[in-house]
């Protein structure tokens, strides 16, 4: 795992700032590259909201409200994503369907729908006062928040799962950590290609749902779920 500075009040301003540039720029044309770099900071921030309700003894604000905002923009956004990812996976397996295309325009006028510019002052102005309210806190009060966002592994089973809703969890597990994680200056790769290769198993299994199965469809699954079973023990092994 690398490490780093943990994140100041100056770079989290910077996101915030970054993410209002962003947020526009999709409401007025959601295009795939712009709506997965609003997704990932929408869970950047969500990370920084979970961290200051850690810290909430220390605060006269609850970040709640921000969170499910911010949550609910990343489900918008999730859809838009995911139908993306299905279109260019149809493309590499050869597959047609013309109503995949309809779908995304659909997806996408309701994500321009969230995104009106009341919404983008209020989560602007939201994030505002969790910028004013970011602090780092002291190394013993770090190592007890690493601890808690670590806490999900051990109750992670000893075999890597065969049931879908058991690698789901673990997926969304692997992403919290991840954000969490590198607010504290951390970066775990063995958390990253879990992630990565459980995200690429569902973006499959989706496929697979949607059209006829293939081969090369069902090849590339099993070699996903094997490189995240290797990572999926690394990760047990170390903590």
């Amino acid at each position: 795992m690398a490490h780093s500075r943990m994140t100041d009040k100056n770079q989290l301003k910077k996101k915030i700032s970054s993410m209002r540039d962003l947020t526009e720029e999709v409401a007025e044309s959601p295009k795939a590259k712009k709506v997965h770099g609003l997704r990932i900071m929408t869970r950047q921030l969500r990370a920084g909201t979970w961290l200051l309700e850690k810290q909430k003894a220390t605060l006269d604000f609850d970040p709640k409200e921000t969170k499910k905002t911010l949550k609910k923009l990343g489900r918008k956004l999730g859809k838009s994503r995911e139908l993306d990812v299905l279109k260019k996976d149809s493309k590499i397996y050869s597959f047609k369907d013309k109503k995949i295309d309809n779908q995304g325009d659909k997806i996408n006028r309701k994500l321009q729908k969230t995104l009106t510019k009341k919404f983008r002052q209020n989560l602007e102005k939201d994030l505002g006062v969790i910028a004013q309210h970011w602090r780092v806190p002291p190394p013993p009060e770090i190592r007890r928040i690493r601890e808690k966002i670590l806490l999900a592994i051990k109750k992670w089973p000893e075999e890597f799962p065969q049931d879908k809703s058991a690698l789901h969890r673990i997926r969304i597990d692997a992403k919290k950590m991840i954000y969490r994680l590198e607010l504290l200056g951390e970066h775990n790769q063995d958390l990253k290609d879990l992630q990565r290769h459980l995200g690429r198993v569902h973006d499959l299994e989706i496929l697979e749902k949607k059209f006829s199965s293939k081969k090369e469809v069902h090849r590339a699954l099993k070699q996903h779920l094997w490189k995240a079973r290797a990572s999926y023990y690394r990760i047990l092994d170390k903590f």
